[in-house]
């Protein structure tokens, strides 16, 4: 009779409590695995080909390909300077205003691109003195102007662009929208992401007009505390990388080069200006500024050229139909929630319940006994 009470006392109490501990344990660990699986923030990609009525447009940036052929010697002669000295940092000669005589020896928009049009699936084709599509950008190249359609014209879908040039040097840059300085693209960044088309037509020019096919990927990513990116649909790369570019250079230096966004504080000495050009190539190649979460990735396929006596033209043309790639994340809060519910719902209500009752039945006819 002692030893049914003590197997009594067991069941009753020893073992459901053990049994709840259990449960308890299990919930806990499982509730830890799903809170790490939170924390990390597992990314998955959702792919779809959508056609370009909206979507981004990769700017076009069109550079002289080298620094020389970008200035106006007559210019540089005034101040006492040739091309190869100012490369080298004497960023004044003889003169006293180092941002004047920059400003006035670069070369203008319609000095380097003679035309430009863009032109959309309903054939309407941008007013090639509209101002509005592009901008200058400072590079160790010199003066460059970027390219790119404004949000009403990538709303109806761009098949093509048309840059033409009488200049004899020139670069093309493909880039996503304010990393020309400063993305995979960058120039000086050797990356195999870059597109640069370079064209050269020598001492007597032999334009051709080419023409390529031009594929890009759209990606959308989330920003995250794992992977940081910027969400601002006007967020710039590059005029971040140029504010803190300036910023570090007034203090580490006292000046700054003329390619940045401020050019009230040149550098005069060239020994300060070598510096400033180490600083910038630098600090471009190790950008602290994050990402875009939206961006792409362009490429381009050579279709055919000809021979063009006047000048040289550049033919982009684009099928419409654009890959873009999504991010989201593959175990949200609401996911967390769920499952957390369900184990303690599982493990620490009807699982403990029912076999409490099992127990209690069983010590129940052991007393009985």
């Amino acid at each position: 009779m002692k030893s049914n009470k003590f197997a009594y006392h067991i069941l009753h109490t020893f073992i459901p409590a053990l049994i709840s501990i259990a449960c308890f344990g299990f919930v806990a660990i499982k509730i830890t695995d799903c809170m790490r699986k939170y924390i990390g923030e597992p990314i998955a990609n959702t792919v779809t080909i959508e056609d370009n009525e909206g979507l981004p447009f990769p700017t076009v940036t069109i550079c002289p390909n080298w620094f020389g052929s970008g200035t106006k010697p007559k210019e540089l002669k005034k101040c006492d300077l040739k091309g190869s000295e100012y490369e080298q940092g004497n960023w004044i000669g003889n003169c006293s205003d180092p941002e004047l005589l920059y400003n006035s020896m670069v070369l203008g928009f319609d000095e380097l691109v003679s035309n430009r049009a863009i032109i959309t699936k309903d054939g309407n084709e941008t007013n090639k003195n509209d101002s509005s599509n592009y901008e200058a950008i400072d590079s160790l190249y010199g003066r460059c102007y970027s390219i790119f359609p404004r949000e009403n014209i990538l709303k109806q879908g761009i098949v093509q662009l048309k840059v033409k040039s009488e200049h004899q040097h020139v670069l093309v840059h493909i880039s996503s929208t304010g990393e020309f300085l400063t993305g995979k693209y960058g120039p000086g960044l050797d990356q195999k992401s870059t597109i640069l088309l370079e064209f050269t037509h020598g001492e007597t020019p032999s334009y051709k007009t080419h023409y390529e096919t031009l594929v890009y990927e759209v990606f959308e990513e989330l920003n995250t505390e794992n992977h940081p990116c910027n969400e601002s649909i006007n967020y710039s790369k590059d005029i971040c990388f140029l504010e803190k570019l300036h910023e570090e250079s007034i203090k580490q230096i006292g000046c700054t080069t003329p390619y940045g966004l401020n050019k009230s504080m040149i550098c005069k000495d060239t020994e300060k200006a070598q510096k400033a050009l180490k600083l910038f190539a630098r600090m471009q190649r190790n950008s602290s500024c994050l990402n875009p979460c939206k961006y792409l990735v362009p490429q381009t396929y050579f279709t055919y050229q000809k021979k063009n006596n006047n000048r040289f033209q550049l033919y982009l043309s684009n099928n419409g139909a654009i890959k873009v790639t999504r991010s989201e994340l593959a175990y949200d809060t609401l996911t967390l929630l769920a499952d957390i519910g369900g184990y303690v719902g599982l493990f620490l209500g009807v699982a403990i319940v029912h076999v409490k009752e099992l127990f209690q039945m069983l010590a129940f006819k052991l007393k009985m006994e």
